[in-house]
């Protein structure tokens, strides 16, 4: 009898390893060691790269009202098309019932640290899976992001024989896609966004793109990397684009590009 028990239990475990393989819970293996239960009370404490994919897990399979702290320094890298959606925090989810759109909707304190965001997917073959509104932050709607510094590059495809280069517009600095209410505070963009689109763009340096009708406010940030990109138009020095009523306030921020290759045209400092 006990030997028959044993082995039931060796199966289940076997049959959980398997599924966790084939990334069968939410489409993602899960073996979480991140600190904290992302509470205000208890935010999730992010001490590695490891733990910032757990944090975006977490955002973008179970809870988007995750608090966040950084507490050291991190390095990032996104050079797979997996990557695309467990190391950016608000990504389309493709599943079962349809595609799913996750947003950051909590609240992130960088503690002064630096977060090393390196997104490098020019890779020929692969970029049908790349997508806008690439940032760390790829989706955050009603979110606060605060006390952070971003550094590193973002390197934007052509989208070749794909079609339209329009897939890979917004990418910013800080966040892709910013819904109503978000707010950025305190925070510092110093990455290089390298842009091989032929045409509009809608770059920012802190933000990509804010949404119809929506308000969000950025406040005591600053500007300081790098817009590349011989081939690229209308992109903005802290945000992107907006669309249909949407209002980005801005106050007490600093545009200090350290090199601009990109087209004036269409382009602003601010939108």
């Amino acid at each position: 009898m006990y030997a028959m028990k044993l082995k039931h239990q060796t199966v289940l475990r076997l049959l959980a390893v398997i599924l966790m393989t084939a990334g069968l819970f939410g489409g993602v293996s899960r073996a979480f060691a991140l600190s904290g239960s992302g509470t205000q009370e208890d935010p999730y404490k992010i001490t590695s790269e490891d733990d910032w994919r757990d944090f975006c897990y977490q955002v973008n399979f179970e809870n988007e009202y995750s608090w966040a702290v950084l507490t050291t320094d991190i390095t990032v890298n996104v050079d797979t098309p997996t990557d695309l959606n467990v190391k950016m925090a608000g990504r389309p989810i493709q599943e079962s019932s349809g595609t799913h759109y996750k947003y950051f909707k909590g609240n992130f304190d960088g503690h002064g640290h630096t977060l090393e965001f390196r997104l490098n997917m020019n890779i020929d073959g692969q970029t049908k899976a790349f997508g806008q509104y690439m940032a760390p932050f790829s989706r955050a709607s009603g979110a606060t992001i605060r006390n952070l510094k971003v550094t590193g590059s973002i390197n934007i495809p052509h989208r070749g024989g794909y079609g339209s280069d329009d897939q890979y517009m917004f990418a910013g600095g800080i966040v892709g896609y910013a819904g109503d209410k978000t707010v950025i505070h305190n925070c510092i963009s110093n990455v290089t966004i390298q842009s091989n689109i032929y045409g509009e763009g809608s770059h920012g340096g802190i933000v990509g793109f804010v949404n119809i009708n929506s308000r969000i406010a950025i406040t005591d940030c600053s500007f300081t990397g790098k817009l590349l990109g011989s081939d690229i138009s209308r992109c903005g020095g802290l945000v992107g684009a907006g669309k249909n009523s949407s209002t980005a306030n801005v106050s007490n921020c600093l545009f200090a590009p350290e090199e601009i290759t990109m087209s004036t045209q269409r382009a602003a400092t601010f939108s």
